[in-house]
């Protein structure tokens, strides 16, 4: 049986089988609830936490492909006592033809064109943050070749009954690895891009690019950018942690831990100068306002509004 309007609060918690990860428990209701109990030309009207919005979410792909009427943030004052973001949105099973999505957030109403692009919604959500993403992030620019190694140096290998990595340099364990911003791992195994000039960073905490002349390689939290000089990767270095992408990084980040997805579309900076911020500013053509917003979001102290 299908049916013409479906509204629901998905479970966030599986009370039954309590290993499966409940932030996927929601997401995995939300799909089978569209597919299986609303009819074509149906809609969905549904809270749930606004994680949706993350980086390669199945719910916001399953918005993008259909005509999603309207999303609101601020929902969670409806669930004091529940330790979460919420918000809700409309969704017509119907195929995406185009035409905007109303977004309510912040006491702003704004429309979108939610597509294959948008591919997150940052997660301070406005008119101003979406338009700064539009140009950094959705528009199509020249990307940076970000790589990363998942297998050499991951963090279970320290659990093996012979480790290949552990966190205290030994005799057996002579290759630095950098972990977290904090925290460099040791390694009986050179990986063979470790000796590359490169930026890296760690997904880890606060994202903070830096020149590695050669000397170190990295667990499965870390990034890298490879360059072909130390003044080249000085230079890039300097330019990724400019104020602008500083915010991008903070702005497009829906957990402790930054995403592979967001770190692999990050656009090329200029490699051949130091550019200040009103450079990377004008580099991306934000116009006032939109800088004026960058710098009031990084600004010390600052609390996300209610």
């Amino acid at each position: 049986m299908q049916f013409d309007l479906v509204i629901t609060n998905p479970p966030f918690q599986d009370s039954v089988n309590r290993k499966k990860t409940p932030h996927k428990l929601w997401i995995d209701f939300t799909l089978s609830v569209f597919s299986r109990l609303v009819r074509d030309g149906g809609s969905l009207v549904q809270v749930s936490p606004a994680s949706f919005a993350s980086p390669s979410n199945l719910v916001l792909n399953l918005m993008e492909e259909h005509q999603t009427h309207i999303m609101r943030w601020g929902t969670g004052h409806h669930f004091p006592e529940i330790g979460s973001t919420f918000s809700d949105y409309w969704i017509e099973k119907s195929p995406n033809d185009g035409r905007p999505t109303r977004v309510v957030a912040g006491g702003e109403r704004f429309d979108i064109e939610l597509d294959s692009r948008v591919f997150y919604l940052p997660n301070d959500i406005s008119r101003l943050a979406l338009s700064i993403h539009e140009k950094v992030m959705y528009a199509d620019r020249p990307r940076l070749r970000v790589e990363w190694d998942y297998v050499t140096a991951h963090n279970i290998r320290r659990y093996r009954e012979n480790p290949t990595l552990v966190e205290v340099e030994d005799a057996e364990h002579p290759f630095p690895v950098f972990h977290t911003n904090r925290s460099t791992w040791w390694s009986s195994i050179r990986q063979d891009w470790a000796d590359s000039l490169k930026v890296m960073w760690t997904r880890s905490g606060y994202t903070k690019p830096f020149f590695d002349p050669g000397l170190l390689g990295g667990t499965d939290m870390v990034y890298f950018v490879r360059v072909a000089s130390i003044d080249e990767g000085e230079l890039l270095a300097h330019n990724m942690n400019s104020s602008l992408m500083r915010y991008i990084y903070k702005s497009a980040k829906w957990s402790g831990f930054g995403n592979e997805r967001v770190f692999s579309m990050l656009p090329e900076l200029p490699r051949d100068r130091l550019l200040s911020d009103a450079d990377v500013y004008a580099h991306f053509d934000l116009v006032q306002e939109e800088v004026d917003y960058v710098e009031e979001h990084l600004a010390p102290g600052r609390r996300k509004s209610k």
